[in-house]
């Protein structure tokens, strides 16, 4: 996938994650989160990546977002068992990372995985798929500015079947995230929420974004100071294409 990137008035940070076989065995057994800054030219600002967290365990695509001096950067990490938690980690726009190999942000004692991130005002919000038993949902969570926690986890979508790769983006004092959503047998729709800056859901059950009859996967959602956008990948007899609405 493209590596996400934010921007702090000046410069980009760019993020991913390296996947690396320490082993040799063809099986992948670790990933580093690295990051670089990159100016309004695309010039890269740093003779090598950034290493934000380089421990030896399996890690989700970073995510960033950029906030009243910070970068912030989440991922999810597996630390063995039905457990995975969601880290966090704090980078300066002169590329110091705050909080080397990221602080334990959600933990629950079930998988919370693939977090995603986005500004609203001076917080910021951030959701992430949550499995619950035989299925698995989406919950979101406000953030300050300095990465801390506001308030608990709140559920957006805990339907029928699996809601899963959530994203959002924030404006005008409400959110909108989308997520694939499995609620119809043998169906991947795409579903939509909205969400007041005090974390607020506003269409617990969801609105259906693509037609009942579609095969969707990867979603993003972008805000253009009026309106916001949801963009998705659409399978129509075996060839992917992309859509909006």
């Amino acid at each position: 996938t493209s590596p996400p990137s934010a921007f702090d008035g000046n410069n980009h940070l760019v993020v991913w994650s390296d996947r690396i076989d320490t082993n040799l065995d063809t099986i992948v057994d670790e990933d580093h989160i690295r990051a670089i800054r990159v100016d309004p030219n695309g010039v890269t600002l740093d003779a090598a990546p950034i290493g934000i967290a380089m421990g030896a365990s399996l890690k989700s695509p970073p995510r960033v977002a950029f906030v009243s001096g910070y970068f912030i950067v989440v991922w999810s990490e597996a630390l063995g068992g039905p457990n995975e938690v969601i880290r966090l980690a704090r980078v300066q726009s002169d590329g110091v990372v705050m909080d080397p190999n990221g602080l334990i942000l959600v933990s629950s004692g079930v998988n919370e995985s693939a977090p995603s991130i986005t500004a609203n005002g001076q917080e910021l919000m951030l959701i992430w798929k949550h499995d619950v038993p035989g299925n698995s949902d989406v919950h979101g969570l406000r953030l300050a500015a300095s990465g801390a926690a506001i308030g608990t986890p709140f559920s957006i979508s805990d339907a029928t079947g699996a809601q899963s790769l959530a994203r959002a983006a924030c404006g005008s004092g409400m959110c909108f995230a989308a997520w694939h959503d499995d609620r119809v047998a043998g169906l991947h729709n795409t579903y939509g929420a909205r969400i007041q800056a005090d974390g607020t859901v506003l269409d617990p059950q969801g609105i259906e974004i693509s037609p009942p009859t579609s095969n969707d996967d990867q979603v993003e959602v972008a805000f253009d100071g009026v309106n916001f956008l949801v963009m998705w990948t659409h399978n129509e007899s075996g060839s992917w294409d992309i859509h909006a609405a």
